[in-house]
């Protein structure tokens, strides 16, 4: 009977061990399993890229160079022509000595992977000088959306894209509403380097201003 009671104790504490090693086994695989995917994901995070935004005006697109390319397809026109006549049938002045102004976008890839394509949203209020002596102009808003514009940014290259040309806006002030784009592996981002106040600013066009004395058009009202 003592011999039946040893061999069951024996039994009980040979099942206990095994089902704790199984336990442990288990928990051990649970740990790597989670360390590796930890893992993982920080290497892909390290290899993801990162878009950086920046806006400019400046009076002459450059040439593409090496690693910065140049796209004017997505350059749009309207508003130019619309406020070159009003500019002319307000001030009645010859605008003949005005210079481009060319609001761009320069995208940069600062992050590691491919950047195939972005999508990114300009908003823009355009408005007349404050003066006693013009009639009044109704500001106009615009929207330029700028969607899956193909760029193919390797690691620290980067693109100029024209938006709107400047030449005839007496006020305005610009902002970027939404940017999202897409690397080689079809991931797609909405994180990019970039501040609300880098992307947003409000200016006079000095080239305008002395056309006509009576303007009140201070920098960065």
């Amino acid at each position: 009977m003592d011999a039946f009671v040893w061999r069951d104790w024996l039994d009980l504490f040979v099942g206990v061990a095994q089902m704790l090693a199984a336990i442990a086994a288990t928990g051990a695989f649970v740990v790597t399993y989670k360390t590796l995917a930890e893992m993982r994901k920080q290497t892909e995070f390290a290899n993801d890229p990162v878009l950086k935004v920046r806006t400019d005006l400046i009076s002459k697109v450059p040439d593409p160079a090496p690693t910065a390319s140049v796209s004017f397809d997505y350059l749009d026109n309207t508003p130019l022509k619309s406020w070159q006549t009003i500019i002319h049938h307000t001030l009645e002045k010859d605008l003949t000595g005005i210079d481009d102004l060319f609001l761009v976008l320069k995208l940069t890839n600062v992050g590691r992977s491919e950047i195939s394509s972005v999508s990114i949203t300009v908003e823009m209020d355009v408005s007349m000088f404050e003066s006693d002596e013009t009639d009044y102009v109704k500001p106009q808003h615009y929207r330029f959306d700028l969607r899956d514009v193909t760029v193919d940014l390797g690691e620290r290259d980067s693109i100029l894209l024209p938006v709107v040309n400047t030449r005839y806006f007496p006020k305005y002030s610009w902002a970027l509403t939404a940017v999202k784009y897409r690397d080689i592996r079809g991931k797609q981002y909405t994180n990019y380097d970039g501040t609300a106040l880098s992307l947003s600013q409000q200016r006079c066009n000095e080239l305008l201003k002395p056309l006509d004395k009576h303007v009140d058009c201070e920098e960065g009202s």
